[in-house]
């Protein structure tokens, strides 16, 4: 890890977030991160993030706009409960039904994002997912939509997935024995190779 150097270049930038409200949106990103550890209700769960690409509200990186992204960071359990987080995902962006998460990559939907946090360190934050209206088109995804599955990972996939994710899956109860752990061996990859 290196020093921390105080004349050097601030990387951070102020955040422009998405406005309060209903959002036309489509799921760009099913990551699996395995079983999670929750010190609050003392239990693990099988959890998913799911990430919902927004078109009408884009961010400028390396001097290209690109539609901004918002997900349940942590991830929502995975269960098939009627009354679940993922089964209203699935209801959403897949009314018709469907047999895999991957059902859902390039799904259009509605999204409702609220505001939470400190006056001085507001973020945007999922609250609801619902079928798109009729008669509303979703532009087009800008960006490849992928799934990373936990019982078959791809080594590509995982080279795409944010370190601060990878390292959520890296802390799975059920990472140990994993396939994601042998996959994670055979790239030599180490905790110690993620960036922080």
């Amino acid at each position: 890890m290196s020093e921390f150097n105080p004349f050097e270049d601030s990387q951070s930038f102020d955040r422009e977030l998405i406005p309060e409200g209903p959002h036309a949106a489509r799921c760009v990103r099913v990551i699996e991160i395995g079983k999670q550890y929750s010190q609050k209700f003392d239990t693990e769960s099988d959890k998913v993030i799911i990430v919902f690409s927004v078109p009408g509200v884009t961010i400028n990186i390396k001097g290209e706009e690109k539609q901004k992204f918002i997900s349940n960071p942590f991830g929502i359990t995975k269960s098939s409960f009627e009354r679940s987080t993922l089964r209203q995902y699935a209801k959403a962006l897949c009314p018709e039904g469907g047999t895999t998460l991957g059902d859902f990559l390039d799904k259009p939907c509605q999204i409702y994002v609220v505001h939470a946090g400190e006056a001085d360190k507001r973020y945007d934050k999922l609250d609801s997912v619902s079928p798109i209206l009729p008669g509303i088109e979703v532009p087009p995804l800008d960006t490849e939509p992928y799934w990373f599955q936990w019982n078959n990972p791809d080594p590509e996939v995982w080279k795409k997935i944010p370190p601060y994710t990878q390292e959520t899956i890296l802390k799975a109860t059920n990472y140990p024995g994993s396939y994601v752990e042998e996959m994670v061996n055979s790239l030599g990859n180490t905790t110690d190779d993620l960036p922080i």
